[in-house]
Formats: structure tokens, C-alpha cells, sequence
């Protein structure tokens, strides 16, 4: 029967044995795992920050549509990309011939 020192020595040889058979390629499997996790971050950071962007592009031309501003709309239409240049160009378009037609 094994002591209880002889079994930890036991699992600490068994960690030794795995990075054994793995040799030298151990740490670049720890490289490219620490590659693939900082890739999902980073990731996760720039589609956060584009939903932000897309967000406030949105808001901003909520407001200038709300105001009926056909040159702050026209400016939405031509900085912003995306879903929210065409509504911007089409409310431009409208809130020009409300303004004439006023």
C-alpha cells in the first residue's frame, strides 16, 4: 500500500511524464493556445466597438430625423456606412421636399 507521499509523488510524476511526450512541442501548443484565446478577445473587443459605432450612428440619425435637418441627415448619409446611409439619404430626400413645400 502506497503512502500518501509516495501517491503525490506519483501525480507529480505523471505531469512530468505528459510534458515529457510532448517534448519541445509543449510550449508551442501553450503559444498557440495563448494565440487562439487573445484572437477570441480581441475579437470580441472590435464587434463591441462596431456595435457601439453602429449604435450611435443610428441615435444620431434618429435625432436629425426627428428634427427633419435635411443637411445633418445629407452629412449622416455621406460619413455613416453600413444599414443607416440609404435611410439617411431617403429622410434627406423627404425632409427637403417637406421644407420646400412648407
Amino acid at each position: 500500500m502506497k503512502t500518501e507521499e509516495q501517491v503525490e509523488a506519483t501525480e507529480f510524476n505523471d505531469i512530468n511524464d505528459v510534458l515529457a511526450l510532448l517534448g519541445p512541442y509543449w510550449r508551442a501548443i501553450a503559444g498557440v493556445c495563448t494565440l487562439v484565446v487573445g484572437g477570441v478577445v480581441a475579437f470580441s473587443l472590435v464587434s463591441a466597438n462596431r456595435t457601439t459605432a453602429r449604435e450611435a450612428a443610428w441615435t444620431e440619425f434618429l435625432g436629425a430625423a426627428a428634427n427633419r435637418d435635411p443637411v445633418a441627415l445629407e452629412q449622416i448619409a455621406l460619413n455613416s456606412s453600413g444599414s443607416v446611409a440609404p435611410w439617411a439619404q431617403q429622410a434627406a430626400a423627404q425632409a427637403k421636399l417637406i421644407e420646400a413645400s412648407a
